[in-house]
């Protein structure tokens, strides 16, 4: 079996899809509140970094970038960015 004839159910029953996906490197968003002060990493405390977080423009590839700045704010709320690349996956 192929790469590409990958197919199958996964968690929960709900289909996966046959071929892998690559997304793009890069930066994670940061709110105009942050980028005001020079701020280098997504913070999930703040209000307008969270609504980033929500938007159905934020791409899966900012997602991963602000898994990888791994600093105590991504640790403590890491579900929470995971939940959300799975709803966007999954289109739930």
């Amino acid at each position: 079996m192929e790469m590409g004839e990958i197919a199958g159910n996964g968690v929960d029953g709900v289909n996966v899809p046959r071929k892998p996906v690559v997304h793009p490197p890069a930066d994670g968003p940061l709110c105009a509140a942050c980028r005001k002060l020079d701020k280098s990493f997504f913070d999930v405390r703040c209000a307008g970094c969270q609504l980033l977080l929500y938007d159905e423009a934020t791409t899966i590839s900012e997602l991963f970038a602000i898994l990888r700045q791994w600093i105590p704010q991504t640790q403590q709320n890491v579900l929470i960015i995971i939940e959300h690349v799975r709803l966007i996956i999954f289109n739930f």
